[in-house]
């Protein structure tokens, strides 16, 4: 059935190149790639190619926040003044609001950023163009919840002053290399990487009309800068569920739901895959909150840990299960390509019980 679903998108057209993971704690139970990485020269997609994770990166930036968190330098009630005072509003802010997408920074994807803000390649210059948005936030910290790349940035900033060290320096050395994820790194547009996957673009949208995605001179660092391949991406479930990044209390605490002024849960967070449209969520999904660094959705009747990507040529999705602690990852190098195969893999699963 894998097979099937995964060789169907590929033959329709709407994804180049494709992999998928299923793995449980143990290891990967099946690993496979199909189509192609590269459609000029026809080398293959496996499981080893190597693609842009986009907004998954987002899990590993909230477990390297906890990981400071656990050694006494940083705490999820510590405010952004700590590290960005400049920033307006900076003391009402807390790295819990940024992990939750409650902080009410209005996100630079929807536009309001000023000309310098596709120049930056730090946290630090991101921060001085913060300083120029217009609007800065959409609504009061803590009482609202809206998905922000930005505050994701600023995370960033966060960790590299807690630790010392850049926040590339610091995945690789605290959870890419302790984790065996040797194909796994902070990405930068000119880097050079064995087994890289081109990413595409379907012109108009039309299946099978593929060209080269758009150029991006700059990646969103800690909202979105990451390249893997779904090997790798087994090895960091199976770790981080496992309790060997961050502890399984730590674990416990960034798979629970967020709530806003009240204690309402955030409710409703409708981060869907680039493809759905995020006021129409599919019909399988209910249940929809954001916990820290992780959505979590209830998929048929089953809860899970999720996160979905989505960048210039490349969409990726992580789904874990937590009744049975499986996971499913899909990593495809054409914009929204996952979300068919993804949809028919999460039916699948979602008609099975643990």
């Amino acid at each position: 059935m894998i097979d099937s679903i995964a060789h169907n998108a590929v033959e329709k057209g709407t994804v180049a190149g494709l992999a998928i993971g299923i793995g449980d704690k143990h290891g990967p139970l099946f690993l496979r790639g199909y189509g192609f990485a590269n459609l000029e020269t026809r080398a293959p997609a496996d499981e080893n190619s190597v693609f842009r994770i986009a907004s998954i990166t987002k899990t590993f930036t909230a477990a390297a926040v906890m990981m400071q968190k656990e050694k006494g330098k940083l705490r999820l009630d510590q405010t952004l003044a700590d590290f960005y005072p400049d920033i307006p509003g900076a003391r009402d802010i807390t790295l819990r609001h940024l992990l939750s997408h409650t902080a009410g920074l209005h996100d630079y994807s929807q536009g309001g950023y000023p000309a310098s803000y596709g120049k930056w390649s730090t946290a630090d210059e991101f921060a001085r163009g913060v300083l120029e948005m217009k609007p800065l936030y959409d609504f009061p910290p803590g009482t609202r919840y809206n998905y922000s790349n930005g505050g994701y940035v600023l995370l960033a900033g966060a960790i590299e002053k807690a630790s010392g060290t850049t926040y590339a320096k610091f995945l690789k050395d605290r959870i890419f290399l302790p984790c065996g994820m040797t194909a796994t790194e902070v990405d930068a547009p000119l880097d050079v990487a064995v087994r890289r996957a081109d990413g595409y673009s379907l012109i108009d949208g039309k299946p099978g009309t593929f060209r080269h995605a758009d150029y991006m001179d700059r990646l969103p660092l800690s909202a979105g800068a990451i390249r893997s391949s779904a090997t790798d991406m087994l090895r960091w479930s199976a770790a981080f569920f496992g309790g060997r990044v961050v502890s399984p209390a730590s674990v416990a605490e960034m798979t629970k739901p967020a709530t806003v002024t009240g204690g309402t849960l955030v409710g409703d967070a409708r981060w869907w895959p680039p493809g759905f449209d995020p006021g129409k969520p599919p019909a399988f999904a209910t249940d929809d909150n954001y916990g820290l660094g992780w959505e979590m959705t209830t998929f048929y009747g089953r809860p899970t840990a999720n996160h979905s990507g989505g960048i210039n040529g490349f969409n990726a999705m992580l789904t874990h299960y937590l009744d049975e602690d499986l996971t499913l990852v899909l990593l495809g190098n054409t914009d929204n390509g996952v979300v068919e195969p993804w949809s028919g893999l999460i039916q699948q699963l979602g008609s099975r019980r643990p």
